[in-house]
């Protein structure tokens, strides 16, 4: 099986997009929730604690998408990703990345969403350009509300889960796009081929045997 893993924000989508935090806020703007002000204090506290000390980032990171995502009702954020965010996604694509993923698509790769987007808006996004599967952070759901996060695809954790879903003789011939080397080097470790993106070209085409040479 041939396998092209694709990063979603800063690949996919322009760097000024996120489709974590940018996608909550607007969100709490145009979703009808009552935006409580305390919820962005912490918010952005925790958004600063992350620039203060980036080794914590990832566990930060977490604490942000709990505070801003815990208690909302699933399915309503569904509906929203599918009724408003998709349309401005679709305005923020990189058209060359988008180019590459479907040059893969014709040599038939398995197109895989690889994130750490939160699952809405990834899985939505994903479905909308056609991917065959999505590894994202994942909620934990209960009575249709969310109250925790389970897999957190940030960082390092990402290689984590990504070894829990394929094989590793899969993954070590599979390719990958993304836009963040320096976060994610184990992982230029791993792909056959890695393409990296920066301002929505790609600047590099990093090949395994360059850190096995």
């Amino acid at each position: 099986m041939k396998v092209c893993f694709v990063d979603l924000d800063g690949t996919i989508t322009r760097p000024r997009l996120n489709n974590t935090f940018d996608f909550i806020f607007a969100f709490y703007k145009y979703g009808g929730y009552k935006y409580k002000k305390i919820k962005g204090f912490v918010s952005k506290l925790l958004g600063l604690m992350s620039f203060i000390m980036p080794f914590a980032r990832g566990k930060i990171r977490k604490y942000q998408i709990l505070v801003l995502f815990r208690g909302l009702d699933a399915e309503r954020v569904r509906e929203f990703v599918q009724k408003h965010w998709i349309s401005n996604v679709r305005e923020n694509l990189n058209s060359e990345v988008i180019d590459i993923i479907s040059c893969h698509r014709r040599k038939g790769y398995r197109l895989v969403m690889l994130t750490a987007c939160t699952e809405s808006p990834a899985r939505q996004i994903s479905e909308s350009l056609r991917f065959d599967d999505v590894i994202s952070t994942t909620f934990v759901v209960s009575n249709g509300k969310i109250v925790g996060v389970n897999d957190d695809t940030f960082a390092s954790s990402k290689a984590r889960v990504l070894f829990g879903r394929y094989s590793p003789d899969i993954i070590k011939e599979s390719h990958y796009i993304m836009d963040s080397p320096s976060i994610e080097s184990q992982l230029l470790r791993v792909f056959k081929l890695t393409y990296i993106v920066s301002k929505g070209k790609v600047i590099r085409v990093h090949r395994r045997q360059e850190w096995e040479s």
